[in-house]
């Protein structure tokens, strides 16, 4: 497990081996630990995963060295959990132009015909982008170290859950209740992260409901109050000496690549207000600049080595 002390995330997985007996090992976040490894991992996705999205990988050489293959979750969330969906807005409903423009608006163009979008649910789509773009570039990034297994892709598991109404799926609702008929004890008090609540439990928060907690979230991170659902802390960490250091090198426009695609500053422009202002938080705009940044100077270095 991974994460700062005391998160959310390590708590409960010292719940769960503590009655599973499996060996436990936390690796722990910090200021000091999470930049220069990232920095090098640029090149393991061709600058496709931003900096922000690399938690964890800083320690695959050390975990590598405990097992040879990760059952890895991978959209487990959106197969069973139907987390991809908005309420009953896209249930039952194959991808059109309307969806796609409600979705993507003019970044993604028409034209699915393929058979693998023949199907009346947005979930294809919605792999083809967010999770093919986004989420398999962690995996694509592990696979330097650890071989990963996907078993929610099981071709009969797939076949059977989308031979159901997208309705079984919303809120996690066909989820937790495989957990609560097979593994009751199992998790009769092992919280879900996302709700406090134990992982079997069926319901789905009230508008309000989120919409305070929403609130909430944003009124601790400008008053700086820590929260203990985080594993992160990038405005703080980006904040100290080494990677602002690192980051003025990258973004200063006078040396930097993304200076001939823009005139923009960016180290006046997102950096400088993050540092100075603590209401201020640019980490995922400076993150992604950086990423961006670091590839294609890597690819310069690549192809002056040729």
């Amino acid at each position: 497990t991974f994460g700062v002390p005391v998160c959310d995330d390590i708590t409960i997985a010292e719940k769960v081996v503590s009655r599973s007996m499996w060996t436990h090992e936390s690796f722990h976040i910090t200021s000091q630990n999470w930049f220069q490894p990232r920095k090098e991992k640029v090149w393991n996705t061709d600058g496709m995963l931003d900096m922000m999205h690399m938690h964890g990988g800083e320690f695959l050489g050390d975990v590598s060295t405990h097992i040879d293959i990760n059952l890895s979750g991978y959209l487990g969330d959106a197969i069973f959990g139907g987390s991809y969906h908005d309420g009953n807005k896209f249930s039952n409903r194959k991808p059109d132009k309307e969806v796609v423009s409600m979705l993507y608006n003019n970044h993604l163009q028409d034209g699915f015909v393929d058979s693998y979008y023949d199907i009346k649910k947005m979930d294809p789509l919605l792999f083809m982008c967010r999770g093919r773009r986004f989420i398999q570039m962690g995996i694509s990034n592990s696979l330097v170290s650890v071989d990963q297994r996907m078993p929610f892709f099981d071709n009969n598991c797939v076949e059977l859950i989308y031979s159901l109404p997208d309705e079984y799926r919303l809120n996690n609702r066909l989820y937790s209740t495989m957990l609560q008929q097979t593994f009751r004890k199992y998790f009769k008090d092992i919280p879900w992260q996302k709700t406090g609540k134990p992982a079997g439990v069926v319901g789905a928060s009230s508008v309000s409901s989120r919409a305070f907690k929403k609130i909430l979230r944003h009124l601790q991170s400008v008053m700086a109050i820590k929260s203990s659902k985080s594993y992160t802390n990038y405005k703080e960490w980006i904040s100290s000496n080494e990677v602002v250091e690192a980051l003025v090198k990258l973004l200063d426009p006078k040396d930097a690549f993304y200076a001939k695609f823009t005139q923009s500053d960016y180290l006046t422009e997102c950096l400088s207000p993050h540092l100075k202002r603590p209401s201020v938080d640019n980490s995922r705009q400076i993150l992604r600049l950086a990423t961006v940044e670091i590839y294609m100077r890597q690819v310069k270095d690549h192809h002056q080595s040729l």
